[in-house]
């Protein structure tokens, strides 16, 4: 009877031992399994939000962070500058002002020059010599003009002057159809020149011209 108590004292000792172990088992299982209540809110909280003290802010906190934290940064871009408006462009046409004729002044004269057809004759033999014809306006008086050697022939109404360098200008000029009626003037031009001599012709008909040197001038008058 003591050998049967025992045993059943020694069967409730394991047993309660055993419920023992089952009970802190259990208690420990559900200790571990238990979630806490801000898991929730920690995983709710994106890694740029890792200084927060999870423990001290609510639900509704935690959700005025999140949406705060999670929206795109929007990075601030300048207006883009408008062009300046291209200058506007001017018609000048009605204000081009006609160029001036070309002069030369010599002394109290200004000779413009000449391109009327009507002295094609003359502008030849300007040319040929490398000049322009040249005339003071509302008179009689005419030059061939040389821009780097000057006057090459002068001439006016019955009269012609040269320098006996530009002889070649003067006997040009005479040379022309013209003065075919003035026979013989050429070559009293080129015997002045070779002997200094004075020629003096009458063709009669009030026909006539006188060659001479003065002031170191060829002169001719008809």
């Amino acid at each position: 009877m003591t050998i049967i108590l025992l045993s059943a004292l020694g069967f409730s000792s394991i047993g309660a031992s055993c419920q023992g172990v089952d009970t802190q088992a259990s208690e420990s299982y559900q200790f571990h399994s238990k979630k806490p209540s801000n898991q929730y809110v920690r995983m709710a909280i994106p890694s740029n939000t890792f200084s927060i003290d999870s423990s001290e802010i609510d639900s509704n906190e935690a959700e005025k962070v999140t949406e705060v934290s999670t929206k795109p940064v929007e990075t601030p871009t300048e207006a883009p500058s408008e062009d300046p408006p291209a200058p506007e462009t001017v018609d000048h046409k009605e204000d081009d002002v006609q160029e001036p004729t070309e002069t030369v002044t010599l002394g109290d004269y200004t000779y413009h020059k000449i391109n009327d057809e009507k002295f094609k004759s003359h502008i030849a033999i300007a040319e040929k010599h490398g000049a322009n014809l040249y005339g003071i306006p509302e008179s009689d008086g005419f030059m061939i003009y040389h821009e780097t050697e000057g006057i090459l022939l002068s001439m006016s109404t019955g009269a012609a002057v040269a320098d006996p360098v530009h002889a070649e200008v003067l006997i040009d000029y005479f040379s022309a159809d013209a003065w075919t009626e003035y026979t013989g003037i050429v070559e009293g031009i080129q015997h002045v020149l070779e002997t200094g001599e004075e020629v003096n012709v009458d063709l009669g008909n009030y026909v006539g011209y006188f060659i001479s040197i003065d002031n170191d001038k060829i002169v001719v008058f008809w």
